[in-house]
């Protein structure tokens, strides 16, 4: 089974590839997906990866974590990232299912998520505020 620190591993990986990672601390998809664009806009990266918060909840329960990505200003690049993601995923030993479909997440199935930092959803909805800036201490890899 996977840790929390081995996943991180891999998103930090991810960034040498120009690939911004979200971890766990957003809220919802919706949310990640806006942080994941304001980020990309402010950067060079190629797009991002990550999951919010409400995926960590689901892993808790079924060693199932949800990886959400998705290519800056090129939607025909996302199953690219995506497969980039995937890749990097496997390649740390990671159980990965994912049909390249670029509508649809990533799917980790041996990862242990219990160790996360944040066990707050108050404190991680608190780091995005609604004017579109996210607060410190968003754990992002840049």
């Amino acid at each position: 089974m996977k840790t929390y620190d081995d996943l991180h591993v891999v998103f930090e990986s991810l960034k040498i590839a120009g690939i911004m990672s979200i971890e766990g601390d957003i809220c919802c998809r919706t949310c990640l997906h806006s942080a994941g664009d304001m980020i990309c806009h402010e950067t060079e990266a190629i797009g991002f990866a990550g999951y919010h918060i409400q995926d960590v909840t689901h892993c808790h329960e079924s060693n199932i974590l949800s990886i959400r990505y998705h290519a800056h200003e090129d939607d025909d690049g996302a199953a690219t990232i995506g497969r980039m993601v995937a890749d990097m995923l496997d390649v740390h030993g990671f159980d990965v299912v994912w049909d390249g479909d670029p509508d649809k997440v990533i799917e980790v199935h041996n990862v242990d998520l219990t160790a996360f930092p944040i066990d707050d959803l108050d404190e991680v909805t608190e780091l995005f505020r609604g004017d579109g800036k996210v607060d410190p201490p968003l754990r992002l890899v840049q």
